[in-house]
């Protein structure tokens, strides 16, 4: 089964298609200085890949490179949330668990979306929809939710 994924290297982020993602992260990492991140997969085609790169064409950067930026993140999640994740390991498709929205309301009660948008780096519509459970966000925006929410005031 193919993968479409998003990986984030720097100020980028790449769209590509893999049968292994793991293993297509682990040869583009040994080619870049820089680390690179997975931010999402789930399963897709050549033809969904194609559509993905069009719809993003105006943050287009270079080969299969986007900006990281609101309106790219928004695509990923809207198309992660359209999908089955699959596993970045290569395991076969998972639903999402939608769990983060009860954990973000028990330990950071008082925040809004708002907060979570800053923290984010995305626009309150995503925010909101991460906090209602409607679906999950990323792992390196849970990983960054987690070092402000531990953060002494």
């Amino acid at each position: 089964m193919t993968s479409i994924y998003f990986a984030k290297c720097g100020d980028h982020i790449k769209i590509g298609i893999a049968n292994n993602v793991k293993k297509r992260l682990s040869g583009m990492q040994t080619g870049s200085a820089a680390p690179i991140t997975l931010l999402a997969s789930f399963g897709g085609g050549v033809h969904d890949e194609r559509k993905l790169h069009e719809r993003l064409r105006a943050h287009w950067v270079q080969g299969e490179w986007f900006r990281d930026c609101p309106e790219v993140r928004a695509v990923m999640d809207d198309s992660v949330e359209a999908g089955e994740v699959v596993d970045p390991l290569g395991a076969r498709p998972t639903k999402k668990a939608n769990k983060f929205a009860a954990v973000a309301r028990a330990l950071w009660p008082t925040k809004t979306s708002a907060h979570l948008a800053a923290i984010a780096g995305v626009d309150d519509r995503t925010a909101k929809r991460w906090l209602s459970g409607e679906y999950e966000p990323p792992a390196v925006i849970i990983a960054a939710i987690i070092v402000e929410i531990t953060k002494r005031e």
